[in-house]
């Protein structure tokens, strides 16, 4: 199972801070605050719905949550430029507008390494995505050069989502095949092509609250959370990994004030 850090759960951890900021548990009171009637949160997303990949349902909930938390959520609407002052907005009828603002926080996609072209320009049939991510074969290889395998954040496969559970299964199935090319154990015109296993996805919302999609299972609220403090999940992340995720948050952690001390 993938754990989904993005931006809806950056937008609900800004909230977060500005009802906690003033709280006598928070790490300094007093040194900072974040006043709710001065601070606005929009969550601003070119897709049409919250989270399409886990589905409408599921989509719905999620943007229930976060505008239960006073989040703005802004659908069908595309940054196309950010200045000092604020970011310029497109609206899927094609009008554009201005949303002034001083914190702007980015949490989409990112370009591929540029070495994504660089291959993709020294490789006769080779692409890349409009990401920048180098368009490979069945066998995740580059057009031509059999033993050169492109994984990770830099190989784009249909199917298969950008996020660590593609990059794992990639990896191990490159893996296999040089262990095998090493003791001449490989035919490349026979090798069977990269196959992924979804084993599922699971979003942070915000605190205690989680949307989770496991095949055609959907699933959401505070048992899902509990879920992440689970004995470990095949694949996943160490029991301890997940649980810091999720819970440290809300555990007592030493912290750096601005006088120096602790």
């Amino acid at each position: 199972m993938a754990i989904d850090l993005k931006g809806k759960t950056v937008t609900s951890k800004l909230m977060d801070m500005e009802r906690s900021s003033n709280s006598p548990s928070a790490p300094w009171p007093g040194h900072f605050t974040i006043t709710p009637s001065e601070c606005r949160v929009i969550l601003l997303d070119a897709a049409p719905s919250v989270l399409p990949p886990m589905g409408p349902k599921l989509g719905l909930k999620a943007q229930h949550k976060l505008e239960k938390m006073d989040v703005e959520v802004q659908l069908n609407a595309m940054v196309t430029a950010v200045d000092y002052q604020g970011i310029t907005v497109k609206d899927n009828d094609g009008t554009q507008r201005r949303i002034e603002c001083a914190r702007k926080v980015w949490a989409a996609g990112v370009q591929a390494s540029r070495l994504g072209k660089m291959i993709a320009e020294q490789s006769e049939g080779t692409e890349v995505d409009r990401a920048g991510r180098v368009i490979v074969e069945p066998d995740l290889t580059v057009k031509g050069h059999p033993y050169v395998f492109v994984i990770g954040d830099l190989m784009s496969v249909p199917g298969v989502p950008g996020m660590a559970q593609g990059a794992i299964q990639g990896a191990r199935y490159a893996t296999t095949i040089i262990k095998h090319a090493v003791k001449s154990h490989d035919d490349p015109a026979s090798r069977k092509p990269f196959q992924y296993f979804n084993k599922g996805s699971m979003t942070l919302i915000s605190h205690y609250s989680v949307v989770a999609k496991i095949g055609n299972l959907e699933f959401a609220g505070f048992i899902v959370w509990l879920a992440v403090a689970a004995p470990d999940m095949p694949g996943g992340p160490p029991q301890s990994h997940r649980r810091h995720v999720l819970l440290g948050a809300r555990l007592p952690r030493p912290h750096s004030r601005p006088d120096g001390h602790h």
